[in-house]
């Protein structure tokens, strides 16, 4: 019953804000002697940003936000690029709770993230892949299609000199299953190394499945994967897209390095018995993040190489090879491929997937931490990933005086939150005190308590 009336309510939303759109345009297309062609509004400058042909009518339009509303899958083999200069990018949006809506939270941080991305690609028509499951289909198609619709009704009212307007996202939902039978000996055999505590979010398919996409796809040759929900974009995405070009001949996959000393911990065994090797130190080889991917589909269905490890038997090699225990899903196994084989990978400059978490930035650590994970001013950052438990050295469960757990670049205002957050946190020095014992608690608003030391 809620879902249905979840459903109804999105619809209406949509259609208002297209309404707004459609109307918006009509009455800008009229002369001033209220006189104008039949076709006219086909002739306007519609066409210029609407995900559908000249030659058809505004209810194609419409016809495919209700198709999206209503979650309609589309099958793998028929998943199509729109165009050549279309950038792909794919999303993994999935409703683990199925619960009868998003989780709150989730659904402001999926639409923070879908909306910078949008607004910030100008340059280059984009095709949203909304990676999901059939339960959370209309969920998620209903999700991206307010989003698109009031951002049309947004641009037409703010566009008063009548300017050439974005081409909003083309959008495509597909089953996440599919991409699991395209392969699933080695998903399921992945899945059973993997050591992650039952209950955790690495315990669904969709985590493993990130290798085996060339599979999956295969009516085009690029596509750019990025996480859903925790993303800003600050450029615009043809600037990633771009990226491609810079791939060295033996490079089928761009990745950027993963900005905490996790592997470096987690090759603790690896480094005893190999004192000179250089995997998990600060450098190429620290490590991959899943959080933004080029996926040269072409290249790694051509790659004899590559294929070669998508069984269980050849990830359960590499990952004995480094005496590694998987808990990261499909990044630990894009990780310890790297390790074997660098060169089919190429590491995306750290200014594309800016990660923000502190959880590794303590006392033990917090000499190296700078090494592995300081990037650039926020400034010049073009993708910031707000990954892990926080900014701040006491929301990642680091007790005692914050100091003692700061970095030199923390101290020095390299990841000072009141810049990354895009807004000014007014208690932040009220907060370092109180966490010091220069105030009583009692001077924080109820919500801010948690950022106490104990």
């Amino acid at each position: 019953m809620y879902r249905n009336a979840f459903r109804k309510l999105s619809k209406i939303c949509v259609y208002l804000a297209v309404f707004t759109f459609i109307n918006l345009l009509f009455f800008r297309n009229i002369k001033k002697d209220d006189s104008f062609e039949a076709n006219s509004i086909h002739k306007s400058f519609i066409y210029e940003r609407l995900p559908v042909s000249r030659n058809k009518t505004i209810s194609s339009f419409t016809d495919g936000l209700d198709r999206l509303i209503n979650g309609q899958i589309t099958p793998l083999h028929q998943v199509k690029s729109p165009s050549a200069d279309t950038i792909n990018v794919g999303i993994i949006l999935v409703n683990i709770k199925k619960t009868d809506k998003f989780d709150y939270k989730l659904e402001i941080a999926t639409r923070k993230n879908i909306a910078s991305l949008i607004e910030n690609a100008k340059s280059k028509p984009i095709q949203l892949i909304l990676v999901t499951d059939e339960f959370s289909s209309s969920q998620v198609g209903s999700l991206v299609a307010s989003l698109i619709g009031t951002k049309i009704a947004l641009d037409v009212i703010k566009n008063v000199y009548h300017h050439k307007l974005v081409q909003p996202p083309h959008v495509t939902i597909v089953n996440y299953k599919e991409i699991v039978a395209k392969n699933p000996e080695f998903v399921h055999g992945y899945m059973a190394l993997n050591v992650t505590d039952a209950g955790t979010k690495y315990e669904h398919e969709f985590f493993f499945i990130a290798p085996i996409y060339h599979q999956a796809f295969t009516n085009f040759d690029r596509l750019i994967m990025v996480d859903g929900t925790d993303m800003l974009w600050q450029s615009d995405i043809a600037e990633l897209n771009e990226q491609y070009n810079l791939f060295k001949p033996e490079n089928i996959i761009g990745m950027g390095n993963d900005m905490s000393p996790y592997y470096w911990l987690n090759l603790k065994d690896y480094r005893a018995e190999h004192p000179d090797t250089e995997l998990g130190e600060p450098g190429p080889l620290q490590g991959l993040n899943s959080g933004v991917v080029l996926f040269d589909l072409e290249r790694m269905r051509k790659s004899d190489l590559y294929n070669t490890y998508l069984t269980p038997a050849k990830t359960k090699e590499i990952l004995n090879k480094h005496k590694f225990r998987p808990i990261l899903g499909d990044q630990d196994w894009f990780t310890n491929l790297d390790f074997i084989h660098p060169d089919l990978f190429y590491v995306l400059p750290c200014e594309f997937n800016a990660q923000t978490s502190l959880e590794y930035m303590r006392a033990e650590l917090k000499n190296l931490f700078d090494d592995f994970h300081f990037c650039s001013i926020y400034q010049k950052l073009k993708i910031v990933h707000y990954n892990g438990c926080g900014m701040l050295p006491i929301s990642c469960g680091h007790k005692g005086d914050p100091e003692q757990h700061m970095s030199e670049v923390y101290k020095k205002g390299g990841y000072d939150l009141k810049v990354i957050s895009h807004k000014i946190d007014w208690m932040y020095f009220v907060k370092n005190q109180v966490a010091r014992g220069e105030l009583d608690s009692s001077v924080l608003p109820k919500q801010e308590i948690h950022y106490i030391a104990v």
